[in-house]
């Protein structure tokens, strides 16, 4: 059996297994094992990354559901650190809202809950904010892990489009790239894609890689902006834009396990 390390972002690493008794090409994913390619022998291993490519949604579905089935039930944090712009939070919980009649469920005379409440309750009755530049407070039904998780990802997903689609402006202005847009969200293997529009997506858990392994990210991304494509030619043009590349890809493919439990889901 080998292993494939994938070159493209939106592709998850996987092994591949010849089979002789194999009579076609089939996708196996295990807790153990994660992603497995089976193929007869013979079968030509420059197909495989196509054939993932093709049965994307299915094997991110499935490798999710593995991968929560090998993780131990997550734990809410007592700090968190992000990597990528240098920021270590420590956390703290609190039964209740923030500030007394601040987060109130109705405004005085109005019978519509405001935004903020809203949100509050779609969340469970957890809300997640910044006090000062080093704490986050998580307040609200603290007792209900599973808001808790959903509130804290809530949150990352706001501080990565805080700090992602700057960086990616700044970063283009440097290269002389140019891309028609951005968003952030929470991909479930991706840390980032272009389409043909140039819309470049980044995965908000990149705020806790190293930075220079997230700038990799948005440089690798920019970078399709002119080769649409996995090609030689792409990996010349990226090696030229970003000397070291090459070797920033290999330390993207251990970089998951810096991502923590509960941001995962």
């Amino acid at each position: 059996m080998t292993t494939q390390n994938a070159t493209s972002l939106s592709l998850p690493p996987y092994a591949h297994r010849i089979s002789p008794r194999a009579k076609r090409v089939r996708l196996v994913i295990t807790p153990e094992t994660g992603l497995t390619v089976v193929t007869p022998p013979g079968f030509d291993p420059g197909l495989l990354a196509g054939i993932v490519m093709d049965r994307l949604e299915w094997v991110e579905h499935h490798l999710e559901r593995a991968n929560a089935a090998r993780q131990s039930p997550a734990e809410p944090p007592a700090r968190v650190e992000l990597r990528a712009v240098g920021r270590v939070l420590s956390v703290r919980y609190r039964a209740g809202s923030f500030t007394a009649g601040r987060n109130a469920q109705e405004r005085p005379g109005s019978s519509r809950m405001d935004g903020a409440a809203a949100r509050e309750k779609d969340l469970g009755g957890v809300r997640v904010r910044e006090q000062g530049i080093s704490t986050l407070e998580v307040a609200g039904n603290i007792a209900c892990r599973d808001s808790v998780m959903q509130a804290l990802r809530r949150w990352l997903v706001r501080e990565g489009q805080r700090v992602l689609p700057p960086w990616l402006e700044s970063e283009a202005a440097r290269l002389g790239l140019s891309y028609s847009g951005t968003s952030v969200r929470l991909q479930r293997t991706r840390w980032g894609s272009c389409s043909a529009k140039g819309l470049i997506s980044l995965n908000a858990r990149l705020l806790f890689l190293p930075e220079e392994v997230a700038g990799y990210v948005l440089a690798h991304e920019l970078a399709h902006t002119v080769h649409l494509n996995h090609s030689p030619a792409y990996w010349r043009f990226l090696e030229r834009l970003l000397p070291g590349a090459s070797q920033l890809d290999r330390a993207l493919r251990e970089a998951r396990r810096l991502v923590p439990a509960w941001a995962r889901g």
